[in-house]
């Protein structure tokens, strides 16, 4: 196996996965435009700025890709979560909650949350775990595939 082999299976390998997170990106943005936000203060806008928002990243170690990663607006992680504006999570549930001052003295401005009664009017929405949950599979498979490919040609070296 010559090193112009190698690199050609390199290259497959990182036009595969970086094609899967590119998919995958666009279908996070279809996500987002499409939701129905728990908050009744949300905007079209809202939506908008999230699915403008999201960006997918690869990195390289030796001119392989060895990670793929999302990025979005931070208020998508309350969407995902169902949290926000009084909302917290506490043990994977969300629950209304008021901020409580901790702090010893004045200039100390620690605050914990505190769960409080009442109607729960936020619910989280899955936008982008469930979507990287049902297309990693794809993902392994795109890797066992180039791996195993490289596998058997490395078999097939021979010293001569």
């Amino acid at each position: 196996m010559t090193t112009t082999d190698i690199n050609q299976q390199i290259q497959a390998f990182n036009k595969d996965v970086a094609g899967w997170g590119k998919r995958v990106r666009n279908q996070t943005i279809f996500n987002a435009r499409r939701l129905k936000h728990p908050s009744p203060k949300s905007t079209s806008h809202d939506h908008e700025s999230l699915g403008d928002s999201i960006g997918e990243k690869t990195y390289k170690s030796d001119g392989e890709i060895d990670c793929i990663g999302f990025s979005f607006a931070r208020h998508g992680v309350f969407w995902q979560k169902g949290v926000g504006r009084g909302y917290v999570m506490q043990n994977g549930v969300v629950l209304r909650g008021q901020k409580k001052r901790i702090g010893i003295n004045k200039h100390d401005k620690r605050t914990s949350f505190v769960a409080t009664a009442g109607p729960i009017r936020r619910k989280p929405v899955d936008w982008f775990n469930g979507l990287i949950s049902q297309e990693i599979e794809t993902l392994a498979d795109i890797v066992a595939d180039h791996y195993a490919d490289r596998v058997i040609n490395a078999t097939r070296m021979t010293i001569r």
